[in-house]
């Protein structure tokens, strides 16, 4: 016999998209070698060394005299030193890049050589006022971060310096909110550190979870770069916006930093109208060390966060009374409540926790690692590890009308665990090639303030309620994302060619139950008393299921890309991007509801061929490098929110629900939970589908945008 029918095509299709995005940690040097005329000269030598770790490439240009070095390190200084035969070398230094940007260094060589070579030093250009920018970014730099005022250490109020950002609801102790960019929703954000992911795939794409609003600590970063709407195809996997961060290195010399951070109530003034603020504490502390292992050849860094966090109950407090009176106007006595607890501890031998307030706590540890190493001219390999772990207990819900005793608090863990690989070379002197593994480790757990069923009675004129919420006796998480990038690009004359791919093997495991410590609701403290509840529902497994959902997911990405400079000033970028995602794990067939209505529960949705063409445009209006017009037009792709597809194996019957009302309510009996109604009734499965159109979302997206040297040397961008 079918229950209830969740009929789930049309809901994945219009509810926003949690989604995956591939990121880029490096920049790019360019540039051209040529005589006083303006000439090429092949076959000259470029030397780029990276002035505080020694980190050094050797390339040689070609017939047209440019050369292009992609995945040179974030940051700086650089020095880039130009040799040919027959002339004088010249050398520059001082040079800093941003994240993702590509920046021109140009040398005309003097036909004559000098017993001393030429020495200039060159400023950093701004990240803004870059030739391969097309779309709407924010890059947020080391010395922002460190410049900047935040007193709580937020990695996501760093990214609303960005216009495209905007904050999402949220609060201290609570698991939603977030940011959203480009007016998107925050489930279409994607987070990457070091190139791998860095956040929750399965349930609402937020950064860390429970260790929010750290994703990782700030002594950690080395910048920040906010998209929008990436026209470069090695940008992929989301629907929002993407938040694409790189972490700091060692150097030769030894650099350190340390810092404490307190605040509580006597730190803190009144309000306008003389009321203190409630109790509160936040102590944090940590820092960082960085150096060398070996000098030039192997660094090291480390930082360490820790937080401690306490908020009062916010109230309000049904205690606040004066002889018995709701002085804090919830609409329920004093008198109800403890006999709503009495009843409970007394009578059904229960402990529902207390009336009094109960402080929310949100401890958390982040311990961060990186190891670098020199292979050799033109080969670099970095290692790191980053673990995290948050531990929120938050306050009952209480508010006019409701009142939740204690063992409605829940507290929810969580714990991390990011290793990143990356390999930069140039193979051949020519190809530059960058390899990315990263695995992302995952385990969430909710724990209940009380280990009895949900219970809520009717007194007065509002609603008393004790027992956990609907799933956190069986909410348990685990993600596992394994991830494998390999970019190649090619500088030919005019043209940049990148050609790559990606793999991705996901694993989830999903322990939730609805509702299953079971909800009992009467409609008055006489009830309870007695025993007589008006409403009684519960979900639970048979008893060959374990109650865990378990699945795969995996996915294949190609693509390729032409950077081309047709004129002076202009450049072109096109690229396609194709990605198949797959789901290995079927979902038996309901046979019943497959004859009732024709409905297929084992049809997934993977499978599919996901284009994304895109094309991006710079062109630098006078060709001095101050006025740059940009735009791009592409398509954005990505995953369906996991959850949802957890539902799909989730809601194929292996949950029993059992809804009683009315003279079907059993008698209270919450220790043996009755797995039928009073007259006999039977329990319903759940059953979930996806309809034959569903497909992996794709998002349209156009920018158009301009930048500007203003004087003062201010950069003023309209998109």
């Amino acid at each position: 016999m079918l229950g209830p029918i969740r009929r789930s095509g049309w809901l994945l299709l219009a509810v926003p998209r949690l989604l995956v995005a591939q990121g880029i940690t490096t920049a790019a040097l360019t540039g051209a070698v040529t005589r006083e005329d303006g000439s090429p000269i092949a076959g000259s030598v470029l030397t780029i060394t990276h002035e505080g770790n020694g980190r050094r490439w050797e390339i040689v240009t070609g017939s047209s005299g440019r050369f292009l070095l992609e995945h040179v390190t974030v940051g700086g200084p650089y020095r880039i030193e130009a040799r040919a035969i027959g002339f004088a070398p010249r050398a520059r230094a001082g040079i800093l890049v941003a994240l993702g940007q590509r920046l021109a260094v140009n040398f005309a060589l003097e036909p004559k050589p000098p017993e001393l070579p030429e020495l200039s030093v060159s400023a950093a250009a701004d990240p803004a006022l870059d030739r391969g920018r097309t779309g709407p970014a924010e890059v947020i730099d080391a010395a922002t971060i460190a410049r900047l005022p935040n007193p709580r250490r937020d990695f996501l109020q760093l990214t609303l310096l960005s216009p495209q950002v905007a904050s999402s609801p949220s609060s201290v102790f609570s698991r939603s909110g977030g940011i959203v960019i480009g007016g998107q929703s925050r489930m279409s954000n994607s987070f990457r550190i070091d190139g791998g992911l860095s956040h929750d795939l399965y349930r609402g794409g937020l950064p860390g979870r429970e260790t929010l609003p750290r994703p990782i600590s700030l002594e950690a970063i080395e910048e920040i770069q906010v998209h929008a709407a990436p026209f470069d195809v090695r940008h992929a996997g989301f629907t929002g916006g993407l938040v694409n961060a790189v972490t700091k290195s060692g150097a030769n010399t030894v650099h350190g930093s340390a810092f404490v951070f307190l605040a509580d109530r006597a730190l803190v003034g009144t309000n306008a109208v003389g009321d203190e603020a409630g109790e509160f504490r936040t102590w944090q502390l940590g820092g960082s060390v960085g150096g060398p292992l070996l000098r030039d050849r192997a660094h090291y860094y480390l930082s360490l966060d820790i937080q401690r966090r306490t908020a009062a109950d916010p109230g309000p407090l049904i205690m606040d009374t004066v002889g018995g009176a709701d002085v804090a106007l919830i609409g329920i006595s004093y008198g109800s409540a403890i006999r709503f607890q009495d009843a409970l501890r007394d009578t059904y031998g229960l402990d529902p926790g207390t009336l009094g307030p109960v402080d929310g706590r949100r401890p958390a540890e982040d311990l961060f690692g990186k190891v670098s190493f020199q292979l050799g001219t033109n080969n670099h390999l970095e290692a790191s590890h980053h673990y995290r772990h948050g531990d929120v207990a938050g306050s009952p819900d209480r508010h006019f009308g409701l009142y939740a005793l204690s063992s409605v608090a829940q507290r929810h863990l969580s714990a991390t665990h990011s290793s990143r690989l990356i390999w930069s070379s140039l193979l051949g002197g020519r190809w530059s090639s960058q390899l990315i593994v990263s695995h992302l480790r995952v385990r969430d757990r909710c724990e209940p303030g009380g280990i009895l069923p949900r219970v809520a009675v009717l007194a007065d004129s509002g609603l008393l309620s004790a027992g956990p919420g609907a799933r956190c006796p069986t909410d348990s998480f685990g993600q596992d994302v394994l991830e494998a990038t390999e970019n190649l690009t090619l500088g030919l004359g005019a043209h940049v060619v990148t050609v790559g791919a990606r793999g991705e093997l996901l694993h989830f495991t999903d322990g939730v139950l609805v509702s299953s410590p079971g909800a009992w609701r009467f409609r008055s403290l006489d009830a309870l008393e007695a025993g007589r509840a008006s409403s009684y529902s519960r979900a639970y497994h048979g008893s060959a299921d374990s109650g865990r959902v378990e699945f795969r997911v995996r996915q294949i990405g190609m693509y390729a890309q032409d950077r081309w400079t047709p004129a002076r000033g202009l450049t072109l970028t096109a690229g396609l991007r194709l990605d198949v995602p797959f789901l290995p794990d079927p979902i038996p067939t309901n046979a019943a509801l497959q004859t009732a209505l024709g409905a297929d529960t084992g049809r997934l949705p993977g499978g599919h061929l996901l284009w994304s063409p895109r094309l991006g445009i710079n062109y630098d209006l006078r060709g001095e490098g101050r006025t740059f017009l940009r735009s791009g037009v592409g398509l954005f792709s990505g995953h369906l929110p996991y959850t949802w597809i957890g539902s799909g194996y989730h809601d194929g019957g292996r949950e029993l629900f059992v809804t009683c009302a009315g003279a079907q309510v059993p008698p209270f009996d919450p220790v043996n939970q009755p797995v039928e109604c009073a007259e006999g009734g039977g329990a319903f499965p759940q059953l979930g589908f996806f309809e034959p159109g569903v497909r992996f979302p794709r998002t349209f997206k156009a920018a158009v945008g301009m930048d500007q040297r203003l004087p003062g040397d201010v950069v003023g961008t309209l998109d």
